[in-house]
């Protein structure tokens, strides 16, 4: 396996420099053209313009060459297959035995599918912070690409990269936008300002965010998994606990205890990320579930924040035994 390393800043200058050189060049070469026209064509420019298209057809394939290069780099950064260097560098590689050409370092960094999942985490964030909500069609076409592709650990990267684990969260659950207090005329209902998602899309959102975690958790190694634990829970507020609950309720069937029965549990996810997350949680203030008076959300107990950690921890005993291992407390005891 090869590795190439690039600057991204300094490789796209560079195209972006070739692109305005070209461009520049474009307009002279018709000034020359327009000149020698004007002038009743005292030159013959016909060997000039053949070899003009012909370097300009070659410095677009320069420039096509350096832009695959760069959305490889990027692509595989990701969705995972490479890190980015301590100087900011990224990578794309090349299999052993194969040519670095533009062909193979597009389809083995999987540019295509990281594409399509940006596109799909920039539409999931619109339509769940959208006025009136996505249509059916446009929703059931989305959610279906997503599923297909949920278990497909560079996809799921790629969404994961793409979407802040604050918005994550937020996404399965109502916006505090879509209430107003009840109307002065005394009917005791609530008008809704913003639908965003449906019920039912919120569902399927917050399932199909869960196998994409899951996916693309079992990829991370413990430094990366701690880090998006903490980026998860920072700052949490009543919604973002609901939402990673519902999130972490996802579920699969598996013979968990080899009893020979299949049990619907939680999902596989990375173990020092769910327990990083079951602990952050775990010690959330007991306040931040208390409901307003304005009938956003069901009155929730602090015994039951961690409802979905606690059933994601069904599927992922390692998981569960570091959650629940006896800790030492700053004081030296043990809590």
């Amino acid at each position: 396996m090869t590795y190439i390393s690039l600057d991204p800043v300094q490789m796209q200058k560079l195209i972006t420099d070739l692109d305005n050189y070209q461009e520049s060049t474009w307009e002279h070469q018709s000034h020359v053209l327009y000149l020698n026209a004007t002038e009743k064509n005292p030159t013959d420019l016909a060997a000039f313009e053949h070899i003009f298209l012909n370097v300009m057809v070659s410095l677009s394939a320069e420039k096509s060459e350096l832009q695959a290069r760069l959305d490889s780099a990027k692509a595989a950064n990701e969705s995972g297959i490479t890190s980015m260097g301590a100087n900011g560098t990224i990578s794309y590689f090349i299999p052993d035995g194969e040519e670095d050409t533009m062909k193979n370092a597009l389809e083995h960094n999987h540019v295509e599918t990281v594409k399509q999942a940006r596109e799909d985490a920039r539409k999931l964030k619109e339509y769940s912070i959208s006025k009136k909500g996505p249509s059916d069609e446009r929703w059931n076409s989305l959610v279906k690409r997503m599923k297909a592709h949920q278990d497909d650990s560079v996809y799921a990267n790629a969404i994961i990269n793409n979407t802040d684990p604050k918005e994550l969260r937020n996404i399965p659950i109502l916006p505090p936008e879509a209430f107003v207090s009840p109307n002065p005329g005394g009917t005791g209902k609530i008008t809704f300002l913003y639908e965003g998602l449906s019920d039912k899309q919120r569902d399927e959102s917050a399932d199909v965010l869960g196998h994409l975690v899951s996916t693309a958790s079992n990829t991370w190694p413990e430094s990366k998994a701690k880090k998006y634990a903490k980026q998860l829970t920072e700052n949490m507020d009543r919604r973002g606990m609901l939402g990673l609950n519902k999130i972490f309720s996802s579920s699969r069937s598996d013979d968990i205890d080899g009893d020979g029965k299949k049990e619907n549990v939680g999902l596989k996810y990375n173990d020092s990320m769910l327990a990083a997350v079951a602990t952050k949680l775990e010690n959330l203030p007991a306040n931040i579930a208390r409901n307003s008076n304005d009938g956003r959300y069901p009155i929730i107990c602090h015994e039951t924040n961690i409802n979905g950690i606690v059933h994601a921890m069904t599927g992922n005993p390692g998981a569960a035994t570091k959650w629940l291992a006896v800790r030492k407390s700053s004081s030296g005891g043990k809590g």
